[in-house]
């Protein structure tokens, strides 16, 4: 009896072992994906993969060792601090993973939005070939008020494109830095030119302030303003999807909206090249790990 459940707990080690082989043998590949798209970081791409070789030979009964993430000693691009233009429109400033709905603003019919089920990832998620996915994201502190930061990536979980923005006293609440977000990583990737795109948001009342059918209320404020705006985002000759994320899912969005505070308030800075901050992000959500 005692060597069967010998037997059993060294084949479990040896699952769990091949589990994190496999993980890792993911991240290495990311690596090199980064590598080859920016020459700049093979130093860091091999980095990686070294620790990922090194970190293989610690398995054992006890579980592996885990790699830093932690890459600031490490060259990667300079920050770049390119001032988009800003848009048009002018805010007024008065003012468990389980089953969830998916929402299509396909034609920009905000008013008839497809309604489609289905399971909030705990991953990110590349998006379908010929289609990008904007992540983007709102904070709100009391007394300090609202950044918002977004980026737009391909179905090989390429950087195409970033934004941070510091709103400042401009929010007054969480809701209204995450539709400021959406507003802003929607209208930067308009002007990047691409027409087949999935937006997501961690924050779910978000989607349904966006695609529910209240009209708007005279004097409303900002928060009335934000939606009116992401509306008529919506009914440019565009495909348009707002899906709901899991906000770890969501990190590497959350990690560009606190880079914010670094900047002046009430501008929106498109960055071109991706802070060197959010390089783990990227490379775990090219890996497909949680």
């Amino acid at each position: 009896m005692l060597e069967k459940e010998w037997v059993g707990a060294q084949e479990e080690d040896k699952a769990s072992s091949s589990s994190r082989l496999l993980k890792l043998a993911a991240l290495a590949t990311a690596a090199i994906v980064i590598a080859s798209w920016v020459p700049e970081l093979s130093i860091l791409a091999a980095g990686i993969i070294v620790s990922a070789w090194a970190a293989s030979k610690c398995f054992g009964s006890a579980g592996a060792t885990s790699t830093s993430d932690d890459v600031s000693d490490l060259t990667a691009p300079e920050r770049p601090g390119v001032i988009m233009n800003r848009a048009d429109l002018n805010f007024n400033n008065t003012s468990s993973e389980k089953n969830a709905e998916s929402f299509s603003l396909e034609s920009g019919r905000a008013d008839r939005a497809v309604i489609l089920k289905e399971i909030r990832p705990v991953r990110w998620v590349s998006p379908r070939t010929g289609w990008v996915k904007l992540n983007s994201d709102g904070s709100f502190v009391p007394g300090r008020g609202g950044t918002a930061g977004g980026l737009v990536r391909d179905e090989r979980g390429l950087w195409l494109g970033g934004f941070v923005m510091n709103i400042g006293a401009c929010a007054v609440s969480s809701t209204e830095a995450e539709l400021r977000g959406l507003f802003e990583g929607l209208n930067m990737t308009w002007n990047l030119g691409f027409r087949n795109v999935i937006a997501e948001v961690d924050l779910e009342s978000v989607i349904n302030l966006v695609t529910n059918n209240h009209q708007r209320k005279p004097g409303g404020g900002a928060l009335e303003e934000m939606i009116e705006a992401i509306r008529e985002l919506s009914k440019r000759p565009w495909k348009l999807e707002l899906l709901p994320i899991s906000r770890k899912a969501n990190s590497a969005a959350d990690y560009l909206a606190s880079l914010a505070t670094d900047y002046q308030q009430g501008r929106v800075v498109k960055l071109y090249k991706f802070p060197p901050g959010v390089l783990p992000f990227l490379l775990r959500d090219i890996a497909g790990l949680p």
